[in-house]
């Protein structure tokens, strides 16, 4: 940011030099100018003066006259009379465009002087055309033409130029020096700002933006964001502690309940209705058991995604796939695990407890006999931030997966899927893995498998450089510490 702001200033800059030096420059030209037109006026005259004077007199010291000065100035003179014709032409012909225009010698015959409002440039006019009534009024007898050199005028105003632009660069190359440092006291409170609203997303409730640096306008922002930080995470620890409170509160009498249920159990009657009624009731009163559970798990999820991302290598100790091999086995199934080695940020609860979950999930509810765990990179150039680079965690299943209305519900708090309403669990284990991967940047996709069964993919972003240590040294068979959703509701 601080590049493409230089960058974008210097333009500025040039153009505020360019204000400064344009018309700096025409001045410069426009009074040479004036100053060689005023010379030359004076010259002409007094040269009309001696012109009518010598033609009342004697013409041959008047034609000396005229010659002495057009040599000594190179200046060329032309003296027409009021019948048009050339009484006398002093030095060589004018060499340049630059010739006494019809015009004006008629309106100097007429008695009337028309000022020259030709500006001299360093690249021409190489000669001035003024041109002077000889005598005054209706006693004009003749018009004076002088064709004056600018050679010398635009070589001052070349030199002129030259310097003032060498006077320039030293400002100039001033302000874009400064440039940069002005950029950085102006961008580096975005970027501060920019890195502390990245590290509030990613859970560090307690940063703030600085508001001490920086231009008054971004100190504002900044106050703006701190007050806003505190109203949210004022709201969310309310909103935590309200549901932390209320599960803590109905986990006692939940509890007391459960015991006064089978307390009951002696006391039934020996019709099938009392024990039909009985089991449903105790049914009833762990559901709400375990959906207490789930939602002071579902806080404490919440509460650890706040934590600062870490580096984590996806690799699973030997120990967690026995412990899912043994899961499989249990049931009756099957697992084989995959898994390229990538370092992602890590979850909260680590990407291990996952991916025990999705599994569980697949055996438990959906009835696989069979599932695979694989975990690949995705295309891109490696880079963390590369477009498309990531990394792909797919858990497949050949159990009895979701219908499309369901797949669009699955992983909302407390969802089931009607066929397993009466398996243990809360609803919550899938809602759980998605969260815990969509606060590190990640997602949860579930989609129906070829042939049968479900597939859930978790897409997970490399991790930066320079990330913190690993939970897990790469000890275990090329496994992954990932995860990809099992059949449905968790």
């Amino acid at each position: 940011m601080k590049r493409r702001f230089a960058i974008a200033s210097v333009p500025v800059l040039v153009l505020l030099l360019l204000a400064l030096l344009i018309p700096a420059a025409l001045a410069l030209a426009n009074r040479h100018t004036s100053a060689l037109i005023s010379d030359r006026l004076l010259d002409a005259g007094r040269l009309a003066s001696l012109t009518q004077e010598g033609l009342a007199g004697d013409p041959s010291r008047l034609r000396a006259e005229l010659d002495a000065y057009a040599q000594l100035y190179d200046t060329p003179l032309r003296l027409v009379g009021r019948d048009g014709s050339d009484l006398h032409m002093a030095g060589p012909p004018a060499a340049g465009p630059a010739q006494a225009e019809p015009e004006a010698v008629a309106q100097a015959l007429s008695g009337t002087q028309r000022l020259s409002t030709t500006t001299v440039w360093p690249g021409g006019p190489e000669r001035l055309s003024l041109v002077v009534p000889v005598g005054h009024d209706s006693q004009v007898i003749a018009a004076l033409v002088m064709e004056v050199p600018t050679e010398a005028t635009r070589e001052r105003i070349t030199r002129d130029w030259l310097l003032l632009g060498g006077l320039a660069i030293i400002p100039a190359g001033l302000l874009i020096w400064l440039a940069w440092p002005i950029s950085a006291w102006v961008v580096r409170p975005l970027e501060r700002l920019q890195q502390s609203m990245d590290r509030m997303r990613r859970g560090e409730l307690s940063v703030r933006a600085d508001t001490e640096t920086g231009p008054p306008e971004l100190q504002g922002v900044a106050r703006a964001f701190n007050s806003m930080a505190d109203t949210v995470v004022s709201t969310l620890e309310r909103q935590q502690q309200f549901v932390a409170d209320a599960s803590h509160q109905l986990r006692n009498p939940l509890a007391s309940m459960h015991i006064a249920v089978e307390n009951l159990e002696p006391h039934l009657m020996a019709d099938g209705e009392s024990r039909e009624a009985f089991d449903e009731t105790l049914d009833t009163v762990q559901r709400m058991e375990h959906i207490v559970a789930g939602m002071l798990a579902a806080t404490r999820l919440e509460h650890a995604s706040r934590a600062p991302d870490r580096a984590q290598l996806v690799t699973v100790p030997p120990a967690s796939v026995a412990g899912w091999q043994a899961h499989a086995e249990h049931a009756g199934g099957r697992l084989r695990v995959d898994m390229e080695p990538a370092a992602v940020p890590e979850p909260a609860g680590g990407l291990e407890s996952l991916v025990d979950e999705l599994i569980d999930n697949a055996f438990r509810l959906g009835g696989a006999r069979t599932v695979v765990v694989r975990g690949r990179r995705l295309p891109g150039d490696g880079a963390a931030h590369a477009a498309g680079a990531g990394y792909l965690i797919e858990v497949a299943d050949d159990g009895q997966g979701l219908p499309p209305d369901e797949l669009a519900q699955a992983g909302t708090r407390f969802w089931r899927s009607p066929r397993n309403q009466n398996t243990p669990g809360t609803g919550l284990g899938l809602s759980i893995v998605r969260q815990a991967v969509e606060d590190v940047g990640g997602s949860l996709e579930l989609r129906a498998a070829p042939g049968g069964g479900l597939i859930a993919s978790l897409r997970l972003p490399l991790a930066p450089d320079g990330s913190g240590p690993s939970r897990h040294a790469s000890d275990g068979p090329g496994a992954s510490d990932g995860s990809a959703a099992a059949p449905d509701e968790a």
